[in-house]
């Protein structure tokens, strides 16, 4: 959806801008877009990429690719399709919600209050960008009536345009599903992973496989949470191939 890419592109102008930049919200009416609610179901829906689109096709998407981790950082490399197994609007696990307004870091989105019960605050979401073939991943930061009675405004934050489905363990757990957050520069010190609470440690290094190597990285600090997951930053130990 072009609204979605409107964002990430006013999202990059505004840091261009650098400190001198003024926060604008732009309104928007009979625009809707498909969401996917709770950790488990965002890392899942990230790794497998695209919905389908009716025909039979996927959305070409720049989430399944081979990643390479480097001190600096993770580059991607030679995308691949994506495996989707259901087009969008026939998934029980997307919803469709209406868009309010967005802003440079993020948007608000309105949902029926039945609806909103079931969306906790701070909880993570994602948002299928259908111009780009990939999911936009945020988190929930507040929830106010609407102005329209039985109608509830979701704000979200941004916390990848372009997240990455990785696999993490530790050195004595099996692999579970996380996300890779490129920061906003490419020096790789602002990059974060999105794991499962049971997965922070910083006393334990975390291992992450990617193509045909092993990383070990100690994750050392958190940024920002929810119930059901975790974004935090990390340092890379080792490589092994």
């Amino acid at each position: 959806m072009a609204l979605l890419a409107t964002i990430e592109k006013l999202y990059q102008s505004v840091l261009s801008g650098g400190e001198a930049r003024v926060e604008e919200r732009t309104h928007y009416e009979d625009r809707e877009v498909d969401v996917v609610v709770g950790a488990e179901r965002v890392m899942r829906k990230v790794r497998e990429g695209a919905p389908r689109r009716r025909g039979g096709t996927s959305a070409t998407t720049e989430l399944t690719q081979t990643i390479e981790l480097s001190p600096s950082g993770l580059s991607m490399v030679a995308p691949e399709p994506g495996s989707p197994d259901a087009p969008a609007d026939e998934d029980p696990e997307i919803e469709r919600w209406r868009v309010h307004d967005l802003s440079s870091n993020g948007y608000g989105l309105i949902v029926d209050r039945d609806a909103s019960e079931a969306i906790p605050l701070n909880g993570l979401i994602a948002l299928l960008n259908q111009e780009t073939g990939g999911w936009i991943v945020g988190s929930v930061v507040r929830k106010r009536p609407s102005r329209v009675l039985g109608e509830v405004l979701i704000g979200v934050e941004v916390l990848a345009y372009r997240p990455i489905a990785i696999e993490v363990a530790s050195t004595d757990g099996d692999p579970t599903p996380a996300l890779y957050v490129p920061g906003a520069d490419t020096s790789g010190k602002h990059d974060s992973i999105v794991v499962r609470p049971g997965k922070f440690d910083s006393g334990r290094p975390l291992a992450i496989r990617a193509a045909e190597s092993e990383y070990r990285l100690r994750v050392n600090r958190i940024i920002r949470k929810g119930a059901d997951w975790i974004n935090a930053r990390f340092e890379i130990e080792s490589k092994r191939s």
